[in-house]
């Protein structure tokens, strides 16, 4: 049986959906260009370029790779939190066994 929340909620699953489409979208482009601009810097070594426009190539990309990470970053802070499953350990209360325990292997 659908909880009350779930069917609160049906009406608006296209509109979710696509908020959470175009929020990937856009995490996957900012990822992409700042690849791209990754690229570019430990490209650039290879190519003929004066002491000059070295300088503002490199002044450029800085600038552009610290925007691009500060988008990412918001972008990614503004997901929802996924909560842990039900059942997970550290909600159980479960611990990890003690060092001392060796592990075996069984084939």
């Amino acid at each position: 049986m659908p909880s009350a929340i779930s069917l609160k909620c049906r009406p608006r699953w296209p509109e979710i959906r696509s908020d959470i489409a175009w929020r990937d979208a856009k995490l996957e482009k900012v990822t992409f260009e700042l690849a791209r601009l990754k690229r570019w810097k430990f490209g650039a070594k290879s190519e003929a370029m004066d002491a000059e426009q070295r300088q503002m190539f490199q002044d450029t990309l800085l600038e552009d790779e610290a925007d691009l990470e500060a988008q990412l970053a918001a972008l990614q802070a503004a997901l929802p939190k996924t909560p842990a499953a039900p059942g997970h350990a550290a909600e159980v209360g479960a611990s990890q066994a003690p060092l001392y325990f060796r592990r075996t292997w069984s084939r």
